[in-house]
């Protein structure tokens, strides 16, 4: 699993003193690889909010890439990518 953030993931919290502690929360989470990149995504994104208490100071962006293993049924390799607007 490859994580990017930005700068706005990594200072939450700051004002108040508090930062984010991406190993444990994917300690937490993914602890036997079963998590989706999108929900380990989305993960990281809540507990940025949360430290921030919903009003960031900073854009906040996660990149998160995780590589899985193939289903033998299933040959077709997929590439899911969103953006909202």
């Amino acid at each position: 699993t490859v994580i990017v953030a930005t700068d706005g993931v990594w200072s939450a919290g700051e004002l108040t003193g508090k930062t984010i502690d991406i190993p444990t929360l994917l300690a937490k989470l993914d602890h036997d690889q079963s998590a989706t990149a999108e929900a380990l995504a989305d993960a990281i994104l809540a507990e940025t909010m949360q430290l921030e208490a919903n009003r960031p100071h900073d854009d906040a962006t996660v990149v998160v890439v995780k590589i899985v293993p193939l289903v033998a049924e299933d040959k077709t390799r997929r590439m899911i990518v969103r953006f909202p607007i």
